[in-house]
């Protein structure tokens, strides 16, 4: 992922780069056990299967940032914004 994609598309084709463009799901994971799996789970269960992922935090939050490479990535954006809302009602 990248700030400012429009950039790092003009750096990348000056200097003749090869690179692919792709939608990814983003969402922000409570510093909880089984949050991890909790998320893979409710994506498994939609048939969303997770060709990769990474996470990290932002400065100065107390939760982690996760991203997921998946095949609808707009799907899972979708259902990754439902976990997150009921996983902050409990």
């Amino acid at each position: 992922m990248v700030d400012n994609p429009d950039k790092t598309r003009a750096t990348l084709d000056r200097q003749r780069s090869d690179y692919t463009e792709t939608e990814v799901a983003k969402m922000m994971l409570a510093n909880r056990p089984r949050e991890l799996a909790r998320v893979a789970l409710r994506l498994g269960d939609e048939g969303i299967n997770i060709n990769y992922g990474y996470s990290g935090t932002d400065p100065g939050a107390n939760a982690s940032f996760l991203i997921l490479g998946v095949e609808d990535a707009g799907k899972a954006a979708k259902l990754l914004e439902q976990a997150a809302a009921a996983s902050a009602t409990n």
